[in-house]
């Protein structure tokens, strides 16, 4: 089967259960990977002697490895495949894996978090070029937005049990768990993953190809217009996973338990996002619900921001703002996720590549803005998601506006 001639890109959203649940587990490897040693974040500093900066470049470190390394990831799938990136991205996550469950050093960590990430890009950006294989934009976004919706259902479980484990166990628990989730997903897609792409293009990886098709793709205003909302959103996301636990355990006070059940709740924002976002795309398009998700994007943050402001630090000040926040990204998400890389057909994986690239260097930034501009308070958290919602929204509005423009050279 998986030799197959892979088949044309349909219209219909219909998608069998099996690839459903292979989306899923391939762009939920990514936030369980962060999602599940959250909680442990305070303890790993504790246990290595490190203060929160330096705890925080597991993120960092994970996001950046995670941005370089699409950028290979994507023209290499162009060339040999989605499936063989898949499964060697899977054996590259295991190992990574199993090295941060053993390590003896914070380096040792933030290394493996590294390779843990070059690993997990494979599934992630390949996910993605997978849905444009396969599905023409308008189906695709509705698809990726089921996909996400199950997915967030398995992650909203992660900070959950990541704090439960860390109760019981001790940090080291949360990577032997990414372990065992690793070898099931390694299990499936072996089993059950076909290859997608009809164009193998044998020039994807040469250096003058490769940079020419980037430079087209960036010169697209239809790119840019996707990619800008996308980054701003997903910057708000990652702001809040690499502050929360500082926040929510070191200054409001709440036990690693209860943290995984406040994370657990705005995640569930997240899910409601997609679910709004299959239900208004068909009317308002793909555009109109990405600059949606981003104007409620501004109104999640500056309430936030508002009464970080007033003095008002409580745990429902911090995680009610942030559930329309995440919401406002399970909308703005799959919207640009899909319409960044629709008009590049034959340039899906590099697309996709050059996409996240831009999403994820800018939540590296914000993350380590974040650490470093910890002062025991929730305000720099909170006037750091309202700053970048606001900006969201005037872009996405902007730019988003209007039918669209065709890229040039797309296929």
């Amino acid at each position: 089967m998986n030799r197959a001639t892979p088949p044309a890109p349909s219209t219909s959203a219909a998608i069998g259960s099996g690839i459903l649940f292979l989306l899923a587990a391939f762009l939920g490897l990514q936030p369980l990977s962060t999602d599940l040693y959250l909680p442990s974040l305070p303890a790993i500093g504790e246990h290595f002697g490190a203060p929160p900066m330096a705890v925080q470049s597991t993120l960092s470190v994970f996001i950046a490895a995670f941005a370089v390394g699409q950028l290979v990831v994507g023209p290499m799938s162009d060339r040999f495949g989605r499936r063989p990136m898949v499964l060697g991205g899977l054996a590259i996550y295991l190992a990574a894996s199993l090295a941060g469950a053993l390590s003896p050093s914070l380096s040792w960590l933030v290394a493996a978090r590294f390779f843990q990430a070059l690993g997990v890009c494979c599934t992630v950006l390949c996910g993605r070029a997978i849905v444009r294989d396969l599905y023409e934009p308008e189906a695709g976004m509705r698809v990726m937005a089921r996909a996400q919706g199950w997915m967030t259902v398995c992650t909203l479980l992660g900070p959950i049990a990541g704090g439960v484990l860390q109760s019981l166990f001790g940090w080291r628990a949360a990577f032997f768990a990414l372990v065992a989730i690793g070898a099931v997903v390694t299990l499936a897609a072996a089993r059950s993953l076909a290859e997608s792409n009809r164009h193998l293009n044998p020039l994807a990886t040469r250096p003058g190809p490769l940079l020419s098709t980037y430079a087209r793709i960036a010169r697209s205003h239809e790119f840019r217009a996707f990619a800008v909302p996308l980054t701003g959103s997903y910057g708000c996301l990652f702001a809040f996973i690499s502050g929360s636990s500082y926040v929510l355990i070191g200054v409001l006070g709440i036990s690693p338990a209860m943290y995984g059940v406040a994370f657990g709740f705005v995640t569930l924002g997240f899910l409601v996002g997609t679910l709004v976002a299959r239900r208004i795309q068909p009317r308002i398009g793909i555009r109109g619900t990405a600059m949606a998700g981003g104007i409620l994007l501004a109104v999640g943050g500056l309430a936030m921001a508002g009464l970080a402001a007033a003095g008002i630090q409580t745990v429902a000040a911090v995680v009610v703002p942030v559930f329309f926040t995440l919401m406002a990204h399970g909308m703005v998400g799959p919207a640009c996720q899909v319409g960044g890389i629709a008009a590049f057909p034959r340039s899906a994986g590099a697309a996709a590549a050059l996409l996240g690239f831009t999403m994820h260097l800018g939540a590296a930034a914000i993350g380590w803005w974040i650490g470093a501009g910890h002062d025991g308070t929730t305000l720099p958290l909170a006037a750091s998601i309202g700053a970048i919602g606001l900006v969201t929204a005037v872009l996405a509005v902007t730019m988003l506006r209007g039918p669209g423009r065709p890229a040039s050279g797309a296929a």
